[in-house]
């Protein structure tokens, strides 16, 4: 396609190589979107986008230089917006017979999205997964730095896979609605898992995180459906903001409704109540994965997926990476978990309390540069359950650790806590102190690599040296 098609008052016409809003993204003949971003403004490398060949600039500042020759200048409004506009006109065949599913929520979307990938390329369909534990197609694998990333990395991502794909599955973040990463993409299937406080430090109200979840019901296509939650506070705000039919999952309301019958470290065995009753086993642990396997179901019921062997996937459906991962250590039990919202420490802190053989330890921190008001009603769940909580450094980013402490500690009544700023060492604290039958709960990264002296390593890889250290 040239780009007078597209604007035809330019005065140079050219094919278009690409659209990108990074400059080190530019080749010839490509087409430049210069975005104001948090860290970086798009216009401040314009001239490196000509110099790599962009032919086309479109921008949303005013430009006070002199035009370079045989280069067009487009200033829009909204840049974000243009850019969208422009992949949706150039690419919109790679969305051609996809099934496009959108998933969101404060806690679970990653299970929920990890399940239904899971089962589709059990049910032998090409599936694509993008979400907060990478890019997933068959055997390939791509890193992500966000949960959802920027719209030209998912026209991208599609478009590599688009031969034999199927199905596509987003993870879906309130931040990425907001800032119009999946502008223009149309969902056949969109879910909202749950709600609860998180990201206030980017949204500062309720009405706005509530809001900005919402908007993903308004990107349904015509014949789409939602599936919300039916048990929590918000599905009549949500019910309201489409007209698509809207199901639901819950215990005692809802479209599909479940039964938790047993619930241990084990695993869960539940039985589902919708044309006809199902029980199921999975290795899944505690009510939060009972309700995100319900959202699973749901899923699967509205994308009319076989279910005669869903029974077997998720019997054999293993814990997902950093989310509830257990493993034993001498005769402790060690649960790694990504929880960093307040419900999610709470269901964390309560389900092993009331399952450990003996006391319950908590490593947990808090990230830097995030919702502050979060931060001591996460120390306080845990502090609720745990015989002792180490606080602990969870990624301050620039901010200093001891105010991210001053905020977990404000105001609590409980002070059965010790700060070890080192992550290393207050897992080595927290397994020192143990003794056998104990649980020890290491909260907040998950599987997530981080740097400690200089070295990458994951909170696993820590306590299985420490370990060593301390039992060898």
């Amino acid at each position: 396609m040239k780009i007078k098609e597209l604007y035809p008052m330019l005065t140079y016409d050219h094919e278009i190589s690409s659209i990108v809003h990074h400059s080190q993204e530019v080749y010839e003949n490509a087409v430049f979107v210069a975005i104001v971003g948090y860290n970086h403004d798009g216009h401040d490398f314009i001239f490196e986008a000509i110099a790599k060949g962009a032919k086309t600039i479109i921008h949303e500042k005013e430009w006070f230089y002199p035009f370079p020759q045989n280069v067009n200048f487009h200033r829009v409004e909204n840049a974000q917006k243009e850019l969208a506009w422009l992949l949706q006109q150039v690419y919109s065949s790679i969305w051609d017979d996809l099934t496009v599913i959108g998933i969101t929520g404060t806690n679970g979307k990653t299970t929920v999205s990890t399940m239904v990938y899971h089962y589709l390329t059990y049910l032998d369909y090409p599936t694509l997964l993008i979400g907060s534990n990478g890019c997933k197609y068959v055997d390939y694998y791509w890193p992500l730095v966000n949960t959802t990333p920027d719209i030209v990395t998912i026209y991208r991502l599609v478009k590599q896979c688009k031969a034999k794909l199927k199905y596509v599955i987003i993870e879906v973040s309130s931040q990425a609605i907001r800032e119009l990463r999946i502008q223009g993409i149309q969902f056949d299937l969109v879910a909202i898992t749950n709600i609860s406080q998180d990201h206030f430090d980017y949204h500062h109200t309720w009405d706005d995180y509530l809001f900005s979840k919402g908007l993903l019901l308004t990107k349904l296509k015509p014949a789409g459906i939602a599936i919300v939650k039916r048990e929590m506070p918000f599905f009549s705000f949500f019910n309201g903001l489409t007209i698509n039919p809207v199901k639901s999952f819950g215990k005692n309301l809802g479209d599909i409704r479940y039964q938790i019958t047993s619930s241990s470290l084990k695993g869960l065995k539940m039985t589902f109540t919708h044309l006809n009753t199902l029980q199921i086993e999975s290795p899944l642990t505690g009510e939060f994965n009972a309700e995100n396997i319900a959202c699973f179901y749901t899923i699967c019921i509205y994308l009319s997926l076989k279910l005669a062997p869903l029974i077997e996937f998720l019997k054999d459906f293993g814990t997902i990476k950093g989310r509830m991962e257990q493993f034993p250590l001498n005769q402790r039990l060690i649960v790694i978990d990504y929880a960093h919202t307040p419900e999610a420490v709470k269901q964390v802190a309560v389900f092993l309390k009331t399952q450990s053989k003996n006391r319950l330890f908590v490593v947990l921190g808090c990230g830097g540069e995030r919702d502050r008001l979060k931060r001591p009603l996460m120390l306080r769940f845990a502090l609720e359950n745990a015989e002792w909580v180490y606080i602990t450094e969870d990624n301050s980013r620039s901010e200093a650790f001891e105010e991210i402490v001053a905020d977990m500690t404000h105001n609590q009544i409980l002070n059965n806590y010790t700060v070890i700023p080192k992550r290393s060492l207050a897992i080595k604290k927290a397994l020192e102190k143990s003794t056998e039958k104990d649980t020890i709960a290491i909260i907040g990264m998950g599987s997530d690599w981080y740097t400690e002296a200089e070295e990458l390593v994951t909170d696993e890889i820590i306590v299985k040296r420490m370990g060593e250290i301390i039992w060898s």
